[in-house]
C-alpha cells in the first residue's frame, strides 16, 4: 500500500472512526476530499442541504399517512404497492446517476451516492472502501432528527423503516445491476444501534 494512501487515511482518522486497514480501504482520498469539501462548504449553503432533507421527511410523512389511510378505508396494501412503486423510481434514479459517471466501480458509487453526506453523517465507521467490496456502519442516521423534530416517535419510525430506506438499495442495484447490494442486515430506524451498508463487486461475473 502507497505512503501516500497511508498519510491520507491518517487523517481520516483525526476526523472519524476508521476499522478498515489500509489494504481495505484504498480509496481514502474520495473520503477525504469528500470530507474537506463539506468543511469548506459555508453555512448558508449547509443550511440549504438541511432544509431540503426537512421538506423531503415533511413530505415522506405526509405521503405515508395517506398510505395508511387509504389502507383503512379500502382494506388494500397499500403500503406495499407503493413500496414496489418507489423502488422502481430509486432504480431508475440509479441509472441516470450511472449515465453522468465515468465509470460504474464501487469508488464511482462512493463519489455519486456517498460522498455528499459524508461530512453530514458524524456517525460514519469505515470498514471498506476499495474495488471489490464497500462496507461501512452509519451510527447515527441524519433523518431520524427531522423526524423527531415533526413528532414521530421510535415506535411509528420502526414502523416505516422499510419502506423509508429500501430507496438505497434500489438507488446502488440501478447504478450498476452486476453489484450484489446486501439489503440492510442493522437499521437505525428500527432500533438497532447502526445501519450497515454492504456492496460487493464481482467483476461482473
Amino acid at each position: 500500500m502507497s505512503e501516500k494512501n497511508r498519510e491520507i487515511l491518517k487523517k481520516i482518522k483525526e476526523r472519524k472512526e476508521v476499522h478498515g486497514t489500509e489494504e481495505e480501504i484504498q480509496h481514502a482520498d474520495c473520503i477525504l476530499a469528500a470530507l474537506e469539501k463539506w468543511e469548506k462548504m459555508p453555512d448558508s449553503e449547509k443550511e440549504l442541504v438541511f432544509s431540503r432533507m426537512r421538506g423531503r421527511i415533511a413530505i415522506f410523512l405526509q405521503w405515508w399517512d395517506s398510505l395508511k389511510e387509504i389502507e383503512k378505508k379500502y382494506n388494500i396494501n397499500a403500503v406495499e404497492v407503493a413500496k414496489q412503486v418507489r423502488i422502481k423510481h430509486c432504480v431508475e434514479d440509479g441509472r441516470k446517476l450511472a449515465q453522468k459517471s465515468k465509470g460504474h466501480g464501487i469508488r464511482d458509487l462512493y463519489n455519486a451516492c456517498f460522498a455528499g453526506m459524508e461530512g453530514l453523517s458524524k456517525g460514519r465507521v469505515w470498514k471498506e472502501l476499495n474495488d471489490k467490496r464497500f462496507h461501512l456502519w452509519i451510527k447515527w442516521c441524519p433523518n431520524v432528527p427531522f423526524f423527531e423534530e415533526l413528532g414521530v416517535s421510535k415506535e411509528e419510525m420502526k414502523e416505516f423503516a422499510d419502506f423509508f430506506c429500501c430507496q438505497d438499495e434500489a438507488l446502488y442495484r440501478g447504478f450498476n445491476p452486476k453489484f450484489e447490494v446486501f439489503d440492510k442486515p442493522r437499521t437505525i430506524m428500527k432500533g438497532d444501534s447502526h445501519c450497515s451498508y454492504i456492496i460487493e463487486d464481482h467483476g461482473g461475473e
